[in-house]
Protein backbone atom coordinates (compact mmCIF):
# COMPACT_ATOMS: atom_id res chain seq x y z
CA UNK A 1 0.00 0.00 0.00
CA UNK A 2 3.05 2.28 -0.17
CA UNK A 3 1.03 4.76 -2.72
CA UNK A 4 -2.04 4.35 -0.80
CA UNK A 5 -5.91 2.95 -1.08
CA UNK A 6 -7.74 5.72 -2.77
CA UNK A 7 -11.34 6.38 -2.13
CA UNK A 8 -13.87 8.44 -4.17
CA UNK A 9 -13.58 12.46 -3.83
CA UNK A 10 -15.94 13.97 -1.44
CA UNK A 11 -16.77 17.94 -1.16
CA UNK A 12 -17.25 19.37 2.48
CA UNK A 13 -20.39 21.05 3.66
CA UNK A 14 -19.97 25.31 3.37
CA UNK A 15 -17.44 26.09 5.94
CA UNK A 16 -15.70 28.56 7.35
CA UNK A 17 -11.31 28.54 6.44
CA UNK A 18 -9.86 28.44 9.77
CA UNK A 19 -6.30 28.65 8.43
CA UNK A 20 -4.92 28.90 4.68
CA UNK A 21 -1.79 27.95 3.25
CA UNK A 22 -2.21 27.69 -0.66
CA UNK A 23 -0.13 30.38 -2.24
CA UNK A 24 2.80 29.09 0.31
CA UNK A 25 3.59 25.87 1.70
CA UNK A 26 3.79 25.50 5.51
CA UNK A 27 7.32 24.50 7.16
CA UNK A 28 6.24 24.19 10.74
CA UNK A 29 5.99 20.63 11.27
CA UNK A 30 7.92 19.18 7.67
CA UNK A 31 10.96 21.23 6.23
CA UNK A 32 9.59 20.24 2.52
CA UNK A 33 6.57 22.05 3.16
CA UNK A 34 2.97 21.42 2.33
CA UNK A 35 -0.27 23.37 0.82
CA UNK A 36 -3.15 22.94 3.00
CA UNK A 37 -6.55 24.01 4.54
CA UNK A 38 -8.40 23.25 7.56
CA UNK A 39 -12.15 24.11 7.21
CA UNK A 40 -14.82 24.44 10.51
CA UNK A 41 -17.76 22.78 10.21
CA UNK A 42 -20.63 23.32 12.54
CA UNK A 43 -21.69 21.04 15.24
CA UNK A 44 -25.09 22.50 14.99
CA UNK A 45 -27.01 22.61 11.69
CA UNK A 46 -23.94 21.53 9.52
CA UNK A 47 -25.12 22.40 5.99
CA UNK A 48 -25.07 19.23 2.93
CA UNK A 49 -22.02 17.79 2.06
CA UNK A 50 -21.53 15.71 -1.21
CA UNK A 51 -19.58 11.71 -2.39
CA UNK A 52 -18.45 9.88 -4.43
CA UNK A 53 -16.71 12.70 -6.36
CA UNK A 54 -19.83 15.05 -5.88
CA UNK A 55 -22.30 13.51 -7.55
CA UNK A 56 -24.23 12.64 -4.05
CA UNK A 57 -25.97 15.25 -1.42
CA UNK A 58 -26.22 14.13 1.79
CA UNK A 59 -26.64 15.95 5.43
CA UNK A 60 -23.46 17.28 7.18
CA UNK A 61 -24.49 14.64 9.58
CA UNK A 62 -24.21 11.72 7.67
CA UNK A 63 -21.03 12.90 5.62
CA UNK A 64 -19.30 12.71 8.47
CA UNK A 65 -20.50 9.62 9.25
CA UNK A 66 -19.31 8.47 5.56
CA UNK A 67 -15.85 9.24 6.91
CA UNK A 68 -15.84 7.43 10.20
CA UNK A 69 -17.62 4.26 9.07
CA UNK A 70 -14.70 4.71 6.04
CA UNK A 71 -12.04 4.74 8.92
CA UNK A 72 -13.65 2.45 10.84
CA UNK A 73 -13.62 -0.25 7.48
CA UNK A 74 -9.88 0.31 7.22
CA UNK A 75 -8.51 0.26 10.41
CA UNK A 76 -8.24 3.92 10.62
CA UNK A 77 -9.25 5.51 14.34
CA UNK A 78 -12.24 6.66 13.82
CA UNK A 79 -13.37 8.52 16.79
CA UNK A 80 -14.41 12.57 17.05
CA UNK A 81 -10.57 13.76 18.09
CA UNK A 82 -8.94 10.50 18.33
CA UNK A 83 -5.35 10.26 17.71
CA UNK A 84 -5.10 9.47 14.32
CA UNK A 85 -8.61 10.05 13.02
CA UNK A 86 -8.71 12.59 10.04
CA UNK A 87 -12.26 14.54 12.06
CA UNK A 88 -11.24 16.70 14.82
CA UNK A 89 -12.78 18.13 17.92
CA UNK A 90 -13.17 22.33 17.91
CA UNK A 91 -14.10 21.85 21.22
CA UNK A 92 -10.43 20.39 22.49
CA UNK A 93 -8.63 23.08 20.90
CA UNK A 94 -7.37 25.90 23.06
CA UNK A 95 -9.04 28.68 20.89
CA UNK A 96 -12.33 29.26 21.75
CA UNK A 97 -13.36 30.48 18.13
CA UNK A 98 -13.18 26.58 17.16
CA UNK A 99 -15.59 25.47 19.39
CA UNK A 100 -18.97 23.78 18.35
CA UNK A 101 -17.04 23.08 14.75
CA UNK A 102 -15.57 20.23 14.26
CA UNK A 103 -12.79 20.32 11.83
CA UNK A 104 -11.18 19.15 8.95
CA UNK A 105 -7.43 19.44 7.28
CA UNK A 106 -7.19 18.95 3.60
CA UNK A 107 -2.97 18.99 2.25
CA UNK A 108 -1.10 18.64 -1.20
CA UNK A 109 2.62 18.97 -1.91
CA UNK A 110 1.57 20.01 -5.33
CA UNK A 111 1.14 24.20 -6.08
CA UNK A 112 -3.23 24.21 -6.06
CA UNK A 113 -3.42 27.58 -7.96
CA UNK A 114 -5.06 25.80 -10.55
CA UNK A 115 -7.40 24.17 -8.43
CA UNK A 116 -9.00 27.35 -6.53
CA UNK A 117 -12.04 28.56 -8.49
CA UNK A 118 -15.07 30.52 -7.88
CA UNK A 119 -18.38 29.03 -7.93
CA UNK A 120 -18.64 28.72 -11.53
CA UNK A 121 -15.50 26.90 -12.35
CA UNK A 122 -13.33 30.26 -13.26
CA UNK A 123 -9.74 30.09 -11.92
CA UNK A 124 -8.99 33.26 -9.32
CA UNK A 125 -7.25 36.22 -10.85
CA UNK A 126 -3.72 36.29 -10.13
CA UNK A 127 -2.44 36.99 -7.04
CA UNK A 128 -5.95 36.53 -5.39
CA UNK A 129 -5.96 32.95 -2.96
CA UNK A 130 -8.50 31.66 -0.12
CA UNK A 131 -7.66 33.11 3.47
CA UNK A 132 -8.55 32.44 6.80
CA UNK A 133 -12.03 33.46 7.05
CA UNK A 134 -13.05 33.24 3.60
CA UNK A 135 -16.07 30.59 2.99
CA UNK A 136 -15.25 27.72 1.32
CA UNK A 137 -15.85 24.32 -0.05
CA UNK A 138 -12.87 21.70 -0.33
CA UNK A 139 -12.41 18.62 -2.64
CA UNK A 140 -10.61 15.89 -0.66
CA UNK A 141 -9.41 12.65 -2.06
CA UNK A 142 -9.70 10.54 1.41
CA UNK A 143 -6.89 8.05 1.01
CA UNK A 144 -6.20 4.99 3.44
CA UNK A 145 -2.32 4.65 4.03
CA UNK A 146 0.08 2.37 5.95
CA UNK A 147 2.93 3.00 7.31
CA UNK A 148 4.80 0.27 9.91
CA UNK A 149 1.91 -1.24 11.98
CA UNK A 150 0.34 2.28 11.78
CA UNK A 151 -3.04 2.58 9.44
CA UNK A 152 -4.20 6.15 8.90
CA UNK A 153 -6.59 8.47 6.17
CA UNK A 154 -4.89 10.86 4.39
CA UNK A 155 -7.20 13.91 3.63
CA UNK A 156 -5.47 15.00 0.11
CA UNK A 157 -6.39 18.16 -1.66
CA UNK A 158 -8.14 17.97 -4.74
CA UNK A 159 -10.07 20.99 -5.58
CA UNK A 160 -10.71 24.18 -3.39
CA UNK A 161 -14.24 26.59 -4.31
CA UNK A 162 -14.37 30.19 -2.93
CA UNK A 163 -18.21 30.98 -1.75
CA UNK A 164 -17.54 34.60 0.23
CA UNK A 165 -14.59 36.17 0.29
CA UNK A 166 -14.36 37.59 4.04
CA UNK A 167 -10.40 36.47 5.07
CA UNK A 168 -7.58 39.47 3.28
CA UNK A 169 -9.67 41.83 2.76
CA UNK A 170 -8.91 44.97 -0.44
CA UNK A 171 -9.14 48.18 1.64
CA UNK A 172 -9.80 51.52 0.23
CA UNK A 173 -8.15 54.09 2.50
CA UNK A 174 -9.33 57.44 -0.20
CA UNK A 175 -7.08 60.03 -1.37
CA UNK A 176 -4.34 60.72 0.96
CA UNK A 177 -1.69 62.55 0.07
CA UNK A 178 1.75 61.47 1.50
CA UNK A 179 4.74 59.29 0.52
CA UNK A 180 4.77 57.64 -3.14
CA UNK A 181 7.39 55.46 -4.14
CA UNK A 182 9.68 57.39 -6.32
CA UNK A 183 10.76 56.36 -10.25
CA UNK A 184 14.68 55.63 -8.81
CA UNK A 185 13.29 53.50 -6.01
CA UNK A 186 11.20 51.18 -8.36
CA UNK A 187 13.97 51.02 -10.64
CA UNK A 188 16.54 50.11 -7.81
CA UNK A 189 14.38 47.41 -6.42
CA UNK A 190 14.11 45.96 -10.10
CA UNK A 191 17.84 46.20 -10.14
CA UNK A 192 17.63 44.02 -6.96
CA UNK A 193 15.54 41.42 -8.10
CA UNK A 194 12.62 42.99 -6.17
CA UNK A 195 8.98 43.70 -8.00
CA UNK A 196 7.41 46.69 -6.88
CA UNK A 197 4.09 45.36 -5.83
CA UNK A 198 1.10 47.43 -6.66
CA UNK A 199 -0.63 46.49 -3.29
CA UNK A 200 -3.60 43.64 -3.37
CA UNK A 201 -2.13 40.36 -2.47
CA UNK A 202 -3.24 37.71 -3.65
CA UNK A 203 -8.38 16.35 -9.62
CA UNK A 204 -11.82 17.91 -9.46
CA UNK A 205 -15.12 17.53 -7.67
CA UNK A 206 -18.45 18.74 -8.38
CA UNK A 207 -19.22 20.95 -5.84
Amino acid sequence: MAKGLKLPVIVTPKAVCAYAWLNKKDTKFDKEGVYKITVLLPKKDMPDGRLDGGKTVVSGKDWIKKILADCKEHGVPNKIGEKGCPVKDGDKMDKEDFHGFLMITAKTTFDPTDKITDTKGNKLPDRQTVFSGDVVKVGIQPTIMKVNDDTYMSMYLAKVMLIDKRGGAEVDFGETEGYIVSAADKERSVDMGVEADDGDDDGNGDF
